[in-house]
């Protein structure tokens, strides 16, 4: 069973009730999402929700990681 897709993008959602934190506001939350299909058509999902001031890193990197280094490891390999 081989990974045969990968796909990933970036969702920003408004939250319905901002809340702050002790260094800010938060009014909306960027997400990573991440999909694999094998060439048998199973379909694995995953979630990332980077933070700058946490984490150091945002959206756009990312996503720039999963295409320009996860991907490339990805496709093809054995999916279990």
């Amino acid at each position: 069973m081989r990974i045969a897709r990968v796909e990933a993008w970036v969702r920003t959602f408004e939250l319905a009730q901002p809340y702050t934190i002790a260094y800010e506001t938060v009014e909306r939350a960027a997400n990573v999402f991440l999909r694999l299909e094998t060439r048998e058509g199973r379909v694995g999902l995953g979630c990332a929700a980077p933070d700058p001031a946490v984490t150091g890193e945002d959206g756009p990197s990312v996503l720039a990681a999963l295409r320009e280094v996860a991907e490339p490891l990805l496709r093809g390999a054995d999916a279990l």
